[in-house]
């Protein structure tokens, strides 16, 4: 019984595979905006986010000791073993409470990666076409799983990884209908930890040889039910912007999914 259900949850290349009950559009699975899987130097991500994040409160020996953690985890499990097959990258956030989710993107986590990115490609440009414009307009998406996410912050640092291809060819709104079925470890991927595994690892994008994705942040909703945040490459450059486009699937999209390692609360 428990075979047939992890033939239901994701295919050998980590991507979810559409249950029966989604009734928002899908695509077919292809690899034409697939993403190369970068190397995990955890000691060379951990300074690149140290370096344009700040401090995080965990030691470069922590971070890659829970990362590694949490993959064992995730392959030691028959359900989910499948999902480590995918594109993934590590992330480090500090503590504090996000009240304002597009307020705390647009001071501190678009920045970080904006920061990262011209160091790393500094013929290249980052730009959030949204900037100003986001404190007070973003909730967290039902059904999402995102506010485990935000509480994990308010207890301490967090650690995690982030799979972007995990939902790729998924509509926004399918991706969101899914999220039922997965075990409860699973969030879809927001703003916070997308902005900073990129700033860790921003060759994952940076794809000369084909085109990359847009990546989508399904747990982000935005003013109206249509309207969704997103990373998209032009060219060499990267831009984070949002438009009415939830329901609509494309080969070319891809919402993510992300999974933290369990919490250390800071005494």
């Amino acid at each position: 019984m428990k075979d047939t259900v992890l033939r239901n949850l994701f295919d050998l290349s980590g991507r979810r595979i559409p249950g029966p009950g989604i009734g928002a559009p899908v695509n077919d699975a292809t690899d034409r905006y697939g993403l190369a899987q970068p190397a995990i130097d955890y000691a060379e991500i951990h300074a690149r986010i140290t370096e344009h994040l700040g401090p995080t409160g965990v030691s470069a020996g922590e971070f890659a000791e829970r990362a590694d953690g949490l993959l064992d985890t995730i392959r030691r499990d028959d359900e989910t073993a499948p999902f480590a097959a995918g594109v993934h990258v590590p992330f480090m956030l500090g503590s504090g409470a996000s009240d304002d989710l597009g307020q705390a993107l647009d001071e501190t986590f678009l920045p970080a990666l904006a920061r990262s990115w011209k160091a790393r490609f500094p013929k290249f440009d980052f730009k959030n076409e949204l900037t100003g414009r986001l404190a007070g307009k973003i909730t967290i998406a039902p059904g999402s799983g995102y506010e485990r996410l935000v509480q994990a912050m308010a207890d301490g640092p967090v650690v995690g990884y982030y799979f972007p291809l995990a939902l790729s060819g998924f509509s926004v709104t399918a991706a969101r209908q899914q999220m039922s079925e997965l075990p409860g470890m699973f969030t879809l991927s927001g703003g916070h930890e997308a902005s900073i595994a990129l700033a860790g690892s921003p060759d994952l994008i940076m794809k000369p040889d084909g085109y990359p994705p847009q990546l989508e942040m399904a747990a982000l909703q935005g003013s109206t039910p249509t309207y969704g945040y997103h990373f998209a490459p032009y060219g060499y450059n990267l831009t984070f912007n949002g438009r009415h486009h939830n329901g609509q699937a494309s080969d070319y999209v891809s919402p993510g999914l992300t999974v933290i390692a369990p919490s250390r609360k800071k005494k």
